[in-house]
């Protein structure tokens, strides 16, 4: 360890990483990351980090990185979390949730998980599934109130407003007893399933 705390580091392709240990000892994002800050000897809670020595290559250069198969990306990841309390996609979650999700679990699979816990990572990712569940059901709140101010086929017409029949021409043409003569058809939407080419068709009551 030098006496500026900067360490020089390899990772698991022996690419270069710059880390600075005093980021690592000083860090509120890392308040209760003892197994992370044992490893890299700046945990003050424990004395079992002035027994364990990181080891070094022939260069001189630390391996803490290369011995538990991390990348240097995976650590540039780590770092920017910690500097700006966010990761990637989080900005739109509701129309990156998918992308959000896979890319927690590739940071867990990186540092997060190699050192972890890391409690206020572990606190963000909560939140953001918490956030991610809180918007799901007001979208399908929404989603219900549409189809019931607007159904789509007799399904949705929970209060039963329409008229419904289906046809697989651009107008339906058929008579039937119990629609009145004058009834007007406006298409709504194909079949889910089955003749893709049928549409239902609805008429105000």
């Amino acid at each position: 360890m030098t006496s500026l705390d900067i360490i020089k580091v390899v990772d698991k392709l022996n690419a270069c990483v710059i880390i600075n240990l005093d980021e690592l000892k000083n860090s509120e994002r890392l308040e209760g990351a003892h197994i992370l800050k044992t490893l890299f000897n700046v945990n003050e809670h424990t004395n079992f980090s002035q027994d364990f020595e990181m080891r070094k290559n022939e260069e001189g250069k630390f391996t803490i990185l290369q011995d538990y198969d991390l990348s240097k990306n995976q650590w540039l990841e780590f770092i920017n979390y910690i500097r700006r309390g966010r990761i990637q996609y989080m900005e739109d979650m509701s129309a990156n949730k998918d992308k959000l999700f896979n890319h927690i679990n590739d940071l867990y699979s990186g540092v997060f998980g190699v050192f972890g816990p890391i409690p206020s990572f572990d606190l963000l990712c909560e939140n953001i599934i918490n956030e991610c569940k809180k918007k799901e059901k007001e979208i399908e709140k929404r989603e219900k109130k549409r189809k019931k101010r607007n159904p789509m086929t007799p399904k949705e017409d929970i209060d039963q407003k329409f008229y419904w029949t289906s046809s697989i021409l651009s107008y339906p043409t058929s008579s039937n007893a119990e629609f009145p003569d004058d009834t007007i058809w406006c298409v709504t939407q194909p079949f889910e399933s089955g003749n893709m080419c049928e549409k239902y068709y609805r008429s105000k009551k």
